[in-house]
């Protein structure tokens, strides 16, 4: 059984962060780990509060389970503060297995998830690190500078990424006017991959769930297009299975019948 490590934050809801990924591992037969790099108080209408973990109660966490427990691959998400970038990119840099980064900076609703100051250590350290990374456009166009306004824009943006030592990029092209899908790059391979009527933005954890479904195909030792690609076919199952827990954005959930 592959045992994979989600590193992100803590969402109540288990729409998205450390909840959902363990119940996406949980239903692909994979054991999930998780190190929380944030405590969040939200429901599915807003974010009320971040609280980012101390940096000795990440390094305990880090170093306890890492020293007992051999792992497959690795899902990077919500991080928050640079210390917490540093902390985790001075683990994940020894390691050689798939490392998949989804640079969170937004809840679904629009708060902030992420400080500034995380700019740097991401391009600097966190992505070059990583497998693949996984922004969408308004993350992409923070870390890479560029504004994206079209298809030409994200290959632009994307190739920016790749140039970090990235081995790969996946930017998911939803936030774009008139989207028409996402775009994939590594050192070989530029390929646009289309949407249809199923993707719809505003589902809590879809970022969360693409990202650790990637993960959980490479750990299968499936190339990055191919892992993107059989992601994508779960995503669309769990979106097309989506539903209203609350008041507000409706929850994804990959695991659940639609029947149900």
């Amino acid at each position: 059984m592959k045992k994979l490590l989600t590193i992100a934050g803590f969402d109540p809801t288990n729409g998205a962060g450390i909840g959902n990924d363990i119940k996406i591992l949980s239903g692909k037969g994979t054991y999930p780990l998780s190190i929380i790099t944030a405590i969040t108080a939200q429901n599915t209408k807003k974010v009320e509060d971040v609280y980012p973990v101390s940096k000795e109660i990440l390094r305990s966490q880090l170093s306890t389970l890492l020293s007992d427990i051999s792992i497959d691959g690795i899902k990077i998400g919500m991080l928050t503060t640079q210390d917490i970038a540093m902390i985790i990119w001075g683990e994940i840099r020894k390691f050689d297995i798939p490392i998949v980064f989804d640079p969170v900076m937004k809840s679904t609703g629009g708060d902030s998830l992420f400080f500034e100051e995380n700019y740097k250590a991401y391009i600097d350290f966190i992505i070059p690190a990583s497998t693949i990374v996984t922004p969408n456009v308004p993350e992409a166009q923070a870390l890479s500078g560029i504004v994206i306004k079209d298809r030409d824009d994200m290959s632009r943006a994307a190739h920016k990424l790749l140039d970090t030592g990235v081995k790969g990029v996946l930017i998911k092209g939803g936030h774009l006017e008139n989207s028409e899908g996402d775009l994939f790059v590594d050192e070989n391979t530029e390929e646009f991959l289309y949407n249809d009527e199923i993707f719809e933005s505003e589902i809590h954890g879809t970022g969360c769930s693409l990202a650790i479904l990637i993960l959980y195909y490479l750990a299968e030792k499936n190339s990055m297009l191919d892992s993107i690609r059989l992601a994508r076919n779960d995503l669309k199952t769990g979106i097309k299975n989506s539903f209203s827990l609350g008041h507000g954005s409706i929850i994804l959930d990959i695991n659940r019948d639609g029947n149900e």
